[in-house]
């Protein structure tokens, strides 16, 4: 199949909007019942950033950090993405299934060269294209899932999701909706959407800025179950947070290392109410934070001091994965 797609993302905050516009075009081969390949030699995101309160990015600022910067700045990505599918799924069959999902993308290059062949001129060290910046990176990522039937309606799902993206050339940092975020209804379910990590980190200043990162690490956990006709039920965990690559002295705790990931990983639990109509899924995911990097060590378990203001509610459609 030949595919082509194009949308927009637009964001207001009380500090900014945010306009992402993406255009894509691509490939579609089902190599079989259960493999199939994606291929997009062209995708074109623009970002496009309002500020609202020029306070907000002068705090910004004072953090001299790049990645942050980028994340409230104009740039472009072009690039190119392929896609791995394994899925062993059987539609009409109550059966246990795996799902992998292999991503692959990298931009950047081919505009980078030009620039380097023609000679053009640079602004603030990167080169542009219509006198905006654009990344220039290489991302990986892998998403594999488990499904266990204990009955057709009683199942237990594993989501393992890892990944990690290495800018370098001309921006040097990974650009923001390329990032990786934790917190929300797909991910730590816990936290707010891009409100946690990165690493052990604590955002001691409140800036209330979007927390991105470089490297994920994610594990979800869930057993679903029936309660009445239509109403779904489930318990859940996830496990969980993201990183940078590279050690910055203004975040202390915020990047990778082996030997302390493992220290780094949030924890949290819930419960889930889901109105299952087969052709579409509305869902209400409650969940709190069960162990909390950002805490100092002794006090990371946050369980025990939880109240009813700590629930975090998520709302979407459809089943998180």
């Amino acid at each position: 199949k030949t595919i082509l797609s194009s949308g927009i993302n637009y964001q207001k905050r009380r500090d900014y909007t945010r306009y992402i516009t993406n255009l894509s075009y691509g490939y579609e081969w089902k190599e079989s019942i259960k493999k199939t390949h994606l291929f997009y030699p062209v995708e074109i995101n623009s970002i496009k950033i309002n500020l609202l309160n020029k306070s907000f990015y002068e705090k910004i600022k004072q953090l001299y950090d790049k990645q942050i910067l980028n994340s409230y700045q104009d740039h472009l990505i072009i690039g190119a993405k392929y896609s791995y599918i394994y899925n062993e799924q059987q539609r009409n069959k109550i059966a246990n299934f795996r799902y992998l999902r292999l991503n692959y993308e990298m931009a950047g290059n081919i505009m980078w060269l030009l620039n380097r062949s023609f000679k053009s001129v640079m602004t603030d060290n990167s080169y542009t294209l219509f006198n905006i910046h654009y990344a220039q990176y290489v991302k990986i990522e892998l998403d594999y899932r488990y499904y266990s039937y204990f009955n057709k309606d009683n199942i237990f799902v594993y989501r393992f999701l890892t990944g990690v993206g290495v800018p370098y050339g001309n921006m040097n940092v990974l650009p923001f909706e390329k990032s990786f975020f934790a917190g929300g209804a797909n991910s730590m379910r816990g936290w707010l959407i891009r409100s946690l990590g990165p690493g052990s980190f604590k955002d001691t200043m409140n800036y209330k800025y979007d927390k991105i990162g470089d490297v994920l690490i994610e594990n979800n956990l869930e057993i679903r179950f029936p309660i009445y006709r239509y109403l779904k039920g489930a318990i859940f965990s996830d496990i969980g947070n993201i990183w940078l690559r590279q050690k910055d002295s203004n975040r202390p705790g915020a990047n990778f290392m082996f030997n302390k990931f493992l220290h780094d990983m949030a924890v949290d639990v819930g419960i889930a109410f889901r109105f299952d109509f087969s052709y579409f899924v509305i869902r209400m995911d409650c969940a709190v934070p069960f162990k909390d990097p950002s805490k100092n060590v002794n006090d990371r378990w946050v369980f025990r001091y939880t109240k009813f203001k700590d629930i975090n509610f998520n709302f979407g459609i459809g089943y998180p994965f």
